[in-house]
């Protein structure tokens, strides 16, 4: 199993991303608006995708809340990933990056 973490900058791929996690998960995003609210203020902000041999699975998103600390905004990992324990691994691997966007959100 080869797993993968990238950073996501453009916008499109943003929206696609969460849209495709997100709308897997409607027990728990069940309101669309508000699903579409996350999709939309997810592609100004710090975006991380996981992949499994090549197949999204899952992303988490950041939220600077000063200069120094940032929150996690959303998070999703697809149903039939969840038992792989990947929110852990998105959220150890997000740790690594936490400090250069929180610098880079409050420039």
């Amino acid at each position: 199993m080869n797993i993968k973490v990238k950073e996501i900058e453009n916008k499109l791929e943003k929206e696609s991303v969460s849209r495709e996690v997100l709308y897997d998960l409607q027990e728990w995003f069940g309101m669309p608006e508000s699903t579409e609210e996350y999709i939309q203020d997810s592609q100004e902000k710090p975006f991380l995708a996981c992949y499994i041999n090549d197949k999204l699975v899952g992303f988490i998103v950041l939220n600077a809340t000063s200069k120094d600390c940032a929150e996690i905004f959303v998070m999703g990992i697809k149903r039939n990933s969840i038992e792989w324990e990947l929110a852990r691994y998105l959220t150890k691997h997000t740790k690594l990056w936490q400090g250069r966007w929180v610098t880079h959100t409050h420039r």
